[in-house]
């Protein structure tokens, strides 16, 4: 059996309705989800894609925790951008940057 408490489901926010969004966020808090994910994209790795607005416009219309997903060639551009927005972890890919630990003195 697998321990379900070890995974968290977090959808992606390109795959909610953006014309039922309010609606949308309201079933997503009744099913208790964990994190909503906004994908972050410099267009050098990945498409433009940006979530810091949408996130920033939320902030005070859900309860559910945002996570940034950060798809950018220099993570460390975005990590302000994130914690503005209200993010409350980010994800980078390992193979994004080869300076590991420039990204994470941005974080801390």
């Amino acid at each position: 059996m697998t321990d379900q408490s070890s995974f968290v489901l977090s959808p992606a926010i390109t795959c909610l309705n953006l014309l039922r969004f309010g609606e949308e966020l309201k079933m997503l808090e009744a099913a208790n989800l964990q994190e909503l994910t906004f994908q972050i994209g410099d267009g050098e790795i990945s498409p433009i894609m940006s979530g810091f607005d949408l996130a920033r416009q939320i902030n005070g219309a859900t309860v559910i925790p945002r996570h940034g997903l950060i798809f950018a060639l220099h993570p460390e551009r975005c990590i302000s951008a994130c914690a503005d927005a209200g993010f409350a972890a980010m994800t980078i890919s390992y193979e994004a940057t080869t300076h590991h630990h420039r990204v994470l003195t941005c974080i801390r």
